[in-house]
């Protein structure tokens, strides 16, 4: 596990956002279930951010079949213990780009799922704060949170194998391999470490023994490139392979160094709703009004639309461009709309 970087928040996810979010908010109004779809649109750019590989195991992934995992889970909690799914969690952030990263299937589902456990004492997210910080979580989100001071591979001489370990007894990463399983064994995990000290290690030690420090670094560098490549899976094991077949004293020896590996982004507040999306004639409608025009999107249909209109118009008489401008939609579209609406219904039908 290493610090991962998303990158700064699409434009599209944010409009997504708008409508999807204002539609679970009515829906939990009106005590109906919330639709989560519209993050997997996002699940190339996090693909890519995340160099095709589960941001929990490092294992590589194809895009197909892995899901967009949400850091705190989006339909509720449920942790060891727990009664019942707590539901009021964390809904709200399904949308959120600090929430959303990429995983595989066994770490997101078979065993991650519902749980999101927080330090004893710590009280939940209110719904709709996005003050992150304010909880104090027992999983490390890799984004915020360099794992690497948490969790350490470390060779088990009764399990002859590296096995990840909490770095001086961190609760954080003790809690971290416990939910997601990581320290159970991973025959593609070891199979890569076997590469490594089968195949890797003794040229790297003939090396060594020639105490030729040119050939030396020149033979280091471009080990790590290959080892450490974006694209290469298990960074986090493989530098502690290294660090224990050539310990810091012996790279100080021959001015070798082991890359950095990451990087965790800065801590972020998306805002649910970004003030540049919304038209200044919003910001005069009650709030409830205000989020039924947020719901409405692109792909609302025109009877959802003149619904929506139709509320509008009873609040005041506003012209064809300021209704252009909330319902974003074309004035001649507007114009057709409220002529629609001040039309008489038509006669009843007659059997």
């Amino acid at each position: 596990m290493i610090p991962v970087a998303r990158g700064p928040e699409p434009v599209a996810l944010r409009k997504e956002r708008r409508v999807r979010l204002s539609r679970a908010i009515l829906a939990k109004q009106q005590g109906q279930s919330v639709e989560f779809a519209g993050y997997d649109t996002m699940k190339q750019q996090l693909v890519t951010a995340l160099n095709h590989k589960c941001c929990y195991c490092e294992m590589m992934l194809r895009k197909e079949g892995n899901p967009v995992e949400h850091f705190r889970p989006k339909a509720g909690v449920k942790n060891p213990g727990d009664s019942a799914l707590d539901p009021s969690r964390y809904w709200w952030l399904a949308w959120t780009w600090e929430n959303l990263l990429f995983a595989c299937d066994r770490c997101n589902t078979n065993h991650k799922g519902n749980q999101f456990p927080l330090r004893a004492g710590t009280k939940p997210l209110s719904e709709l704060s996005i003050d992150l910080d304010r909880e104090q979580a027992l999983l490390i989100d890799p984004a915020r949170i360099d794992p690497r001071e948490h969790i350490r591979f470390v060779f088990s001489e009764t399990r002859s194998r590296f096995i990840p370990r909490p770095v001086n007894g961190s609760p954080l990463g003790r809690e971290t391999l416990k939910t997601l399983a990581l320290d159970e064994p991973d025959d593609v995990r070891d199979d890569h470490v076997r590469r490594l000290t089968q195949h890797e290690l003794p040229p790297l030690r003939d090396i060594l023994a020639s105490n030729d420090s040119p050939v030396i670094q020149a033979y280091w560098q471009r080990l790590c490139r290959k080892l450490f490549e974006p694209a290469m899976p298990f960074h986090a094991v493989t530098w502690d392979v290294l660090d224990s077949a050539v310990p810091a004293t012996q790279r100080a020896t021959w001015g070798l160094s082991l890359p950095q590996l990451g990087r965790a982004e800065p801590p972020a507040k998306t805002p649910l709703f970004d003030p540049q999306d919304d038209p200044p004639e919003l910001a005069n409608l009650a709030a409830p009004l205000q989020m039924q025009v947020r719901a409405l999107g692109d792909r609302a249909s025109p009877a959802e639309v003149q619904a929506v209109m139709r509320a509008l118009l009873g609040q005041k008489d506003w012209t064809d461009e300021e209704l252009a401008r909330l319902l974003q939609r074309a004035p001649d579209t507007v114009q057709s709309y409220r002529k629609q609406l001040a039309s008489p219904p038509g006669p009843l039908p007659t059997s």
